[in-house]
């Protein structure tokens, strides 16, 4: 299924939510984070996460983001 979802622009969907709702959603952001960390852990999802700008999204989230539980998921 990842790949599936991967293959339809899911990725990047995500990495986009996180840069549009990255100072003013953090359940959001932390259901977008979630879902980019399940991509992360399959290889081939985890280069159309990099290609997506999927690191410098959540590298962003580290050094910016206030929501605690936002903090915590990217930290996974």
């Amino acid at each position: 299924a990842r790949d599936a979802i991967a293959k339809a622009g899911g990725v990047q969907a995500l990495v986009d939510i996180i840069f549009k709702w990255s100072s003013t959603g953090d359940g959001v952001l932390e259901h977008a984070v979630s879902a980019l960390a399940n991509f992360a852990v399959d290889e081939e999802c985890s280069t159309e996460l990099a290609l997506a700008g999927g690191v410098h999204a959540l590298v962003m989230l580290v050094r910016n983001c206030k929501y605690e539980g936002v903090q915590e998921h990217v930290m996974e």
